[in-house]
């Protein structure tokens, strides 16, 4: 009768390193994989926004849906019947709320319930960061904003500067200006300065050594870096991964190079 022969220790040693080789090279293409699937996610979502505020825009006769900004949730306006997505009342700056139940012209072509619509607002890498010093005792719900001169005075209204909304064939270069933000920490749907205010820092959460803030972050070195890009979505419906120093740059150049900037004015 034969003994049946088993494996020896050096047998084993060997397949147990031959399998650890495949695992360190499996597990960083499968996470590798998991990250591009995120980052195609966040633009799908951007994509989606697009079609629904074209689609908003055509039922208002072209009159964008309007932002909402942080004065808009405190109990003395929410006057406007043209809110692309209203805030909650009660928000404290920090921990936004957006109304993803019954608020605003966009929700309809969002999808058919608060989670959906919210999704589509949210972009799968954001780890919901707060870039300024703070307790922020409830999450925020989305991480995308418009560009503020979609709605240049909301807050600066008065009789001779009304609070108006831009009709969408005002828009001068559709495919160079940016309609739509990816943000670090969004506090409103209206961003209005995405060089000096923390609320409006753009992402830099995707591409390879993106790095983004950790809460409570006080310097805004990062803003100066090409190690990672938040994607943004243009008045032409394309959306580009940039990082936030080529953002910045279009910002505050643009007194001087308005026709160029990425972010302003819209209507020059």
């Amino acid at each position: 009768m034969r003994r049946q022969r088993g494996f020896t220790l050096i047998e084993l040693l060997v397949v147990i390193g031959i399998l650890g080789i495949l695992l360190s090279i499996l597990i960083p293409t499968v996470n590798g994989i998991r990250k591009r699937a995120k980052e195609g996610e966040c633009t799908n979502n951007l994509r989606q926004i697009f079609q629904a505020t074209m689609l908003a825009t055509n039922e208002q006769n072209g009159q964008m849906p309007r932002p909402a900004i942080q004065q808009d949730n405190r109990g003395n306006a929410n006057t406007f019947k043209d809110y692309a997505i209203r805030m909650l009342e009660g928000t404290a700056i920090g921990d936004a709320q957006a109304d993803f139940q019954s608020g605003g012209l966009l929700l309809k072509f969002l999808g058919p319930d608060k989670v959906s619509r919210q999704r589509a607002f949210y972009c799968p890498m954001d780890r919901n960061e707060h870039p300024t010093l703070g307790s922020y005792p409830t999450e925020r719900n989305f991480s995308y904003s418009y560009n503020r001169y979609i709605r240049p005075n909301a807050t600066t209204a008065s009789p001779t500067m009304p609070d108006y909304v831009i009709r969408l064939e005002q828009v001068r270069k559709p495919g160079a200006r940016i309609m739509v933000f990816e943000e670090v920490g969004p506090n409103d749907f209206w961003c209005s300065e995405p060089a000096t205010a923390p609320s409006d820092w753009p992402s830099n959460r995707h591409a390879k050594g993106g790095k983004p803030p950790s809460n409570n972050v006080t310097q805004p070195e990062y803003l100066t870096s090409d190690s990672g890009t938040g994607n943004h979505l243009f008045f032409d419906g394309h959306v580009e991964a940039l990082t936030p120093k080529q953002i910045i740059a279009g910002a505050t150049a643009q007194a001087a190079q308005a026709n160029t900037s990425y972010y302003t004015p819209l209507e020059r």
